[in-house]
């Protein structure tokens, strides 16, 4: 082997100019770390309505508007009975009741009509305060919603409206989770007597990612759209606008870190949902929507409905467990 095709068998030497180049990445990754950490997440969870010190002054004519319906409606519905139970207590005859409603769910699939009606007939309107919202009957005198749209009620009393019930009724709030920080749990109970409903909807524990489900509500972008809505909010109590439906997926059922199950899907809600029911081709309630998931940066957004477990442990914790179907639906 000749001289010149030797092996070099130096060993490479690091010079200072290198030396800073390593320096420099090292710091401009700490850097990209530390902006990453300490960046406001971009990730938000919003209240389906949002709470009122959110909400645009400029809609505080449509809240006064409201305040009015429902003073209206208090002076034309009889005060309810002295036998009722009192907030924060479910009258045993009201939930048992609801267990036969529960129990009478269909476990196949519905035809499209027949599952439009049955929202149409079981599903309704919530006015407390300036909060608007839906609620979903559970038994023929109770309605099922989330807690952040009832709790504006004044001593408890709400507006009920649908095209089914045909007028603005009178509710009480029966029961209302505890409002807690840190964790999702958002319920209430309302006893609204004069509704009479044609359907209740029944709960299902049978639900997975992939499942096609319907959310029914009263999201307010479209619901001001509706000539019903204004002529409610002018005084016309037999009023009503119509409720929305859309289709979607369940894309994911988790657990959020404070336990709370929830099922991410893929129907869009907006404020004035809250409290709706997300149903499966039966008809039956898989969960409350309740709150939306944004993603500022990435221009994504999430629909969250609080799971029939869910609902059904509240219920349980009152003092009777309603029926929880766990049959596949089909």
């Amino acid at each position: 082997m000749t001289a010149d095709s030797a092996p070099d068998d130096r060993k490479p030497v690091l010079t200072a100019p290198w030396i800073a180049a390593y320096a420099l990445l090292a710091l401009a990754i700490l850097g990209l770390a530390l902006w990453l950490w300490l960046r406001p997440p971009p990730v938000e969870y919003r209240d389906v309505p949002a709470p009122a010190n959110q909400r645009n002054p400029a809609n505080q004519g449509d809240a006064d508007r409201l305040a009015a319906l429902q003073a209206e409606a208090d002076k034309l519905e009889a005060e309810i009975a002295a036998d009722e139970c009192p907030p924060g207590t479910v009258k045993q005859g009201g939930a048992q009741q609801g267990n036969a409603a529960l129990a009478a769910a269909p476990s196949t699939p519905l035809s499209t009509s027949a599952l439009r009606e049955r929202l149409r007939a079981a599903t309704a309107m919530v006015l407390a305060g300036d909060s608007a919202g839906t609620g979903f009957f559970i038994a023929p005198d109770l309605l099922m919603t989330n807690r952040h749209v009832a709790e504006e009620a004044t001593n408890g009393e709400v507006a009920v409206t649908s095209r089914a019930i045909g007028r603005v009724v009178k509710g009480q709030v029966v029961a209302m989770s505890q409002k807690q920080d840190d964790r999702a749990i958002d319920y209430a109970l309302i006893r609204v007597p004069d509704a009479k409903p044609t359907q209740v909807l029944g709960l299902t524990g049978q639900y997975d990612a992939l499942q096609p489900v319907v959310a029914a509500g009263y999201p307010g972008f479209l619901t001001m759209a509706d000539d019903s809505m204004w002529r409610l909010l002018g005084g016309d109590l037999t009023a009503a606008p119509a409720l929305v439906l859309n289709q979607g997926s369940i894309q994911a059922v988790q657990t959020l870190p404070t336990g709370d199950e929830v099922l991410v899907h893929s129907t869009d809600i907006a404020q004035g949902n809250s409290g709706g029911p997300l149903v499966d081709a039966c008809g039956r309630v898989v969960g409350i929507n309740s709150f939306i998931r944004i993603d500022a940066e990435n221009a994504g957004r999430a629909s969250y409905a609080l799971s029939a477990r869910g609902i059904a442990a509240f219920i349980g914790a009152l003092g009777q467990a309603p029926a929880l179907d766990m049959a596949e639906c089909g």
